[in-house]
């Protein structure tokens, strides 16, 4: 894997304002300069190229999907980021739920921090 990318701020705004400012795994308002940039997919989980390969396959993702980017970035907590294990949450239902959420205000995000 690439290593990880400085989020911007720009990037960062852009994420928070397409979440409404509010937390991706609670639901609660989240103060920008407080926002943190979780990575659904935790970059933990894909340090080798075979390892994002099978990540891949595992959740059903195009072999284009960047898991440092937009579509696997959210607003959250400092807390509820810290809280969140390191390891890869199950390939369930509820999780496909989250990753089409994600996928829907990524382009969203793209736009606002482009601005």
């Amino acid at each position: 894997m690439t290593p990880k990318r400085t989020i911007t701020a720009a990037q960062r705004f852009g994420v928070w304002k397409a979440w409404n400012g509010q937390c991706f795994w609670c639901r609660e308002p989240v103060l920008f300069q407080a926002c943190h940039i979780d990575h659904v997919i935790p970059l933990s989980a894909v340090f080798k190229p075979e390892d994002e390969d099978q990540v891949r396959e595992r959740f059903g993702l195009d072999s284009s999907f960047d898991f440092d980017d937009y579509s696997n970035w959210v607003a959250a907590h400092a807390h509820c980021n810290q809280q969140k294990p390191f390891a890869l949450l199950d390939p369930s239902p509820a999780f496909s739920v989250y990753l089409t959420q994600i996928e829907s205000k990524a382009q969203q995000a793209k736009s606002i921090a482009m601005k």
